[in-house]
């Protein structure tokens, strides 16, 4: 099947209205500090591009399950993905974790409270 002619550019415009939208509800969840990676960050979108967020709030429950949070709570209109920090984790793995630290290095902050 042939690509839609523009399609990236379709794409790149659905994930800065979505990450528009979902950012001006960052007070009222508490969310401290989130910083945009992957494509959007990179100015690499691709038409398969997701809004990827590494988010640092205190939200209780495993890591694996606290991404739940934000997707009930910003009903998320694209592919998304939040990667979910207490204030305390982030701390301790900004420089130990080699995906945080990459991800820090290359990511945009979009929002500190």
């Amino acid at each position: 099947m042939p690509a839609r002619v523009g399609f990236t550019q379709f794409r790149r415009q659905a994930l800065e209205k979505e990450l528009e939208r979902i950012s001006q509800m960052f007070p009222q969840l508490g969310v401290q500090l989130a910083i945009l990676i992957g494509d959007l960050a990179t100015e690499r979108v691709q038409p398969d591009s997701s809004l990827d967020l590494i988010m640092v709030q205190d939200v209780p429950g495993n890591f694996t399950r606290r991404s739940d949070f934000f997707t009930s709570h910003l009903d998320p209109m694209v592919s998304s993905k939040f990667y979910v920090y207490t204030p305390e984790e982030f701390q301790e793995l900004k420089e130990a974790s080699i995906f945080l630290s990459n991800a820090i290095g290359k990511g945009r902050t979009i929002h500190e409270s």
